[in-house]
Parts: structure tokens; sequence; C-alpha cells
């Protein structure tokens, strides 16, 4: 068992599956202090660091992930779900409390998804923080880079839950939120679990 922040990744006894806690902010790299120049605590799911452990997995024939995020960065998330849909092992991904953002597309990336009665899923457009100074060249840049996000993220959701591209933007442009009933509605799981 490796004990980590945020996240836990235990196997079993017989090394052939392991269960991975994905509770926190998906972020490119932990967030350091400018202060002491220590790493921020708190509950980040750094991108490198985890698939460095996520690489310790690769002889379990089985992985259960269990998701309670808000998301965060999409690149990061982005990244997180194709290496989780390239694993040899069975994959099961579970919403346990909220699965958001970055995180909702984290979700998808199970050969079978879950969600815990209670559980909620949310989507959105993506969306940039600016700081300093820009010309009319530099937003039209920026916008022209969330609109391909918005459609990659669009193209996975379509792909995973079998709804029409052009439904999928509508709900993420309208900031949807599912319960877990919802979710497996509109395709985002394949069942609630819990009940």
């Amino acid at each position: 068992m490796m004990a980590n922040e945020p996240y836990l990744i235990a196997e079993s006894e017989d090394g052939k599956h392991a269960d991975v806690n994905l509770y926190g902010e998906v972020v490119q790299n932990t967030p350091i202090d400018f202060l002491t120049g220590e790493p921020m605590k708190g509950l980040y799911i750094s991108l490198e660091d985890f698939l460095r452990d996520l690489d310790g997995l690769n002889d379990v024939e089985s992985i259960t992930f269990h998701i309670n995020s808000v998301g965060g960065d999409v690149f990061a998330g982005l990244s997180i779900y194709n290496r989780i849909r390239a694993l040899k092992a069975e994959t099961t991904t579970i919403v346990d409390g909220l699965a958001a953002s970055a995180a909702s597309i984290i979700a998808q990336a199970g050969d079978k998804r879950q969600v815990s009665l209670g559980a909620q899923t949310m989507i959105h457009t993506a969306k940039a923080l600016l700081f300093g100074f820009y010309n009319t060249d530099d937003i039209q840049k920026v916008d022209g880079m969330l609109q391909t996000a918005d459609k990659s993220l669009a193209g996975i959701y379509a792909e995973r839950t079998g709804l029409e591209e052009t439904k999928i933007l509508e709900m993420m442009g309208q900031e949807t939120w599912m319960t877990a009933d919802e979710a497996v509605e509109n395709g985002f799981a394949d069942e609630v679990i819990g009940r």
C-alpha cells in the first residue's frame, strides 16, 4: 500500500486488484507556497505524481478509481483520462461524492462507470484565469483555445454517453449538474450503486 496526498492507492494481497481514491483538485503540479518555497498542503491530485504512481500498477488485472473532486486543470484531467483508458487492466470509475469539471472527464475513463447514490456530476465549458494586459488578438487566441478545449471535451463526453456533440456543448454551456440517476439517464454513468 502506498499512501499519497490526496489519494490512496491500495493493492490487494494477491496483487491482482487495486483501489485508487482520487479525492482533491486536479492540477498539473502541486502549488508552491511563495513564502516558504515548499509544496502547499492540501488535496491536490498532481498529474506528475499520479501518473508515476499509476505506472506502478502495470501488473494488476483490475483497478477501481473512486472520485470525489471539484475538478481543476482541464489538460491534467484529459491526461489522466487518456492514461486510464490506455491501461490493460479492467477499470471501474465510481463517483463517490462529486465529479465536477475536469473530474467529470476522469469519471468517463472507466470501462465500467458507476455513480454512488446521492453523488453528483457537473460539466461546463472550459474557463481561463487571466492576469495582466491584453489586446484583442490576445483575447481571440484565448477564446480559440477555450473553444478547442470545449470541442475536445465534448468529443469525449459524446463518445462515452452516446449523446450528440451539439447536445453536449449545450449542456456544457449551461453548466449542467446531474444527480446520480440523471447521470445514468444522460449516459455519464452506467449504473447507480448504493441503493
